[in-house]
């Protein structure tokens, strides 16, 4: 199955960070705005990882408009949605069940 998360990259001086609304912990940041969209999705794979080795849910997409504070500093933001391919609750049980008899 696929979702779709929202991202959103903040520019400041000669660099970008960024994060995913919806997956807690799900940051990163880099030099330019190439290396930023595959260092997000390499942070949004990675998360999902983690989240399916302890058993937890992958959360659902929820947010999809973003509202951006006067005088915060930051130069411009880059938003975009990114799909990924998550895997369904069955299968993430039977993921973490072959990985512990592996």
């Amino acid at each position: 199955m696929n979702y779709k998360y929202l991202v959103v990259y903040e520019h400041t001086v000669g660099s970008f960070s960024g994060f995913v609304p919806d997956i807690p912990g799900c940051i990163t940041s880099a030099t330019t705005l190439e290396e930023m969209r595959r260092n997000m999705r390499e942070a949004i794979a990675c998360q999902i990882d983690s989240l399916v080795m302890e058993g937890s849910q992958v959360p659902k997409p929820a947010t999809f408009t973003v509202h951006f504070p006067k005088d915060s500093g930051i130069e411009y933001w880059v938003v975009e949605l990114i799909d990924v391919a998550v895997p369904e609750a069955h299968s993430q049980q039977s993921q973490i069940a072959s990985t512990l008899e592996g």
